[in-house]
């Protein structure tokens, strides 16, 4: 049958499809409009439907179709995968596979890349670009204490090799917490690293996850201090601001910037991103305006501060996604980023959500931010 091994060794947009022993031979099982596709490295079923259909939103019909793939970010090279409806239209309506629109992100770009001519069908005119831009500029929500206060996810090492930032411990107060313009002490654990005058962010460890079996410490600055006087074994400093409660054990380090202005403009991304949450930071038994959640995709995969995310609900396996929230990253790493829930539209978000990038926001500095 050298015939049908001849015929499995079509590809088609680098894909490698098994179409023309399905179409000449009907060896495949799956109806007449079905082929097969077998896995190559680093396929994803985003960009199979896009190659397929020009629509990556329409990756449910792939995983539907699929019954052996209990995890849609876990597909294996060499692994056959069934295509269904494969001679659907490449400019088919997102609206099969696309998330509920009832309420969603409207653009007004009048310019729309094609990244954004995948992702048009999400939106409506329940929150529109310039509304968007409003929010986040709102300095009594989004001030200098907000962008400090944001938690993020800590991975590196000290030289103990405690999964901290920092390179001193506060000591543990004479009463039951610090306050403001009181003096602290740090235990330096970095020789003649603190000089006087140095101000220093103090950070409060949350809680540990495990992320791709790799710990992670969820961490949030709770204020800060300025150093007064350094000695080899003790610094003193003074509170400066404080936003949570400074009990002992917290870390300090040299002040970050961390606040890159206000929302200036809006913009289309010119990349796409898909990634998924990991947690929301503050335990709460629902999300919030303004809660912090935790992405699996940072600066390694080209995230930036001011990116914009629609958080979906996928909790089934549906082959629609519901639009639960619209969120601004405001902190980046290597491979996950904080995103603020800038619009809350549904009470349903949790681990494993999706966050696809829709916009990207611009910042200026103000004087008076």
């Amino acid at each position: 049958m050298w015939y049908k091994s001849l015929f499995q060794s079509y590809f088609r947009h680098g894909i490698l499809v098994s179409i023309l022993t399905t179409e000449l031979f009907g060896w495949n099982s799956q109806a007449p409009s079905d082929a097969t596709l077998v896995i190559k490295k680093g396929d994803t079923l985003w960009d199979i439907a896009y190659t397929l259909w020009g629509d990556s939103f329409q990756w449910p019909k792939l995983w539907n179709a699929n019954p052996s793939i209990t995890n849609p970010d876990l597909i294996f090279p060499g692994d056959v995968l069934i295509i269904p409806d494969r001679f659907a239209s490449n400019n088919a309506s997102a609206a099969d596979a696309a998330p509920d629109t009832s309420i969603s992100l409207n653009s007004e770009s009048s310019a729309l890349t094609d990244a954004n001519n995948l992702l048009k069908n999400i939106y409506n005119d329940s929150i529109s670009d310039s509304s968007l831009s409003t929010n986040l500029s709102e300095s009594d929500k989004l001030d200098r204490s907000f962008f400090a206060k944001v938690p993020f996810l800590w991975f590196e090492r000290d030289p103990q090799g405690y999964v901290y930032p920092g390179k001193g411990i506060v000591k543990k107060p004479p009463n039951a917490s610090y306050k403001r313009y009181e003096n602290l002490i740090i235990q330096p654990l970095t020789e003649n690293y603190f000089s006087v005058g140095d101000t220093l962010d103090i950070y409060k460890p949350l809680r540990f996850l495990e992320i791709n079996e790799q710990t992670a410490n969820l961490i949030q600055r709770s204020g800060r201090c300025i150093v007064l006087e350094t000695a080899p074994k003790k610094i003193t400093a003074v509170v400066s601001e404080q936003w949570d409660a400074i009990t002992g054990n917290e870390r300090v380090d040299k002040y970050a910037q961390c606040h890159p202005g206000v929302v200036d403009t809006i913009t289309t991304p010119s990349i796409s991103i898909t990634g998924s949450i990991i947690t929301r930071a503050e335990a709460t038994p629902s999300p919030y305006p303004y809660q912090t959640v935790i992405v699996d995709k940072g600066e390694g995969d080209g995230v930036q501060k001011g990116d914009i995310f629609g958080l979906y609900s996928t909790k089934k396996k549906i082959t629609t996604w519901k639009l639960s929230a619209v969120g601004i990253t405001l902190y980046v790493n290597k491979s996950t980023s904080s995103v603020i829930l800038v619009s809350l539209l549904h009470n349903e978000l949790s681990e494993g959500d999706k966050a696809v990038l829709v916009r990207k926001a611009h910042f200026v500095d103000r004087t008076n931010f």
